[in-house]
């Protein structure tokens, strides 16, 4: 759990990217952009996975909000993540995640079991 940290507002904004979207078996797809500007930088994502398939979930940033890649070094905020996953074995959990500084990030699900679509519900959670 992260506590506030000194000098930065305790403000969390909540952002949906993903809504009961099925992501094809060996395909990925890619969240609409998120303006970071003006935030302090402490995330976690809230997922629901449902159907077959498994998932991987990581992000992506930009210093232009055109150009986006995966920063060497980065680590995933999930992997092999299915409808069994989360605390209660039941498709949901909420994920913190530290990005490389920058203003702007999306999030990328790639089906990684490469047979089944698995269906994600996914919102981010920003401070």
């Amino acid at each position: 759990m992260f506590s506030r940290r000194p000098g930065v507002a305790n403000t969390v904004e909540i952002y949906p990217l993903f809504s009961a979207e099925e992501i094809p078996a060996d395909s990925s797809s890619t969240s609409e952009i998120l303006d970071l500007r003006g935030r302090t930088g402490i995330f976690s994502v809230y997922y629901e996975i449902t159907g077959s398939g498994t998932l991987k979930l990581e992000y992506l940033i930009s210093h232009d909000g055109k150009n986006f890649v995966n920063p060497t070094g980065a680590t995933e905020i999930g992997a092999d993540l299915t409808a069994s996953s989360g605390t209660d074995s039941d498709g949901k959990d909420i994920l913190d995640f530290d990005p490389e500084i920058a203003p702007f990030i999306k999030i990328k699900a790639t089906e990684t079991g490469k047979s089944d679509a698995p269906t994600l519900t996914l919102s981010i959670a920003v401070q």
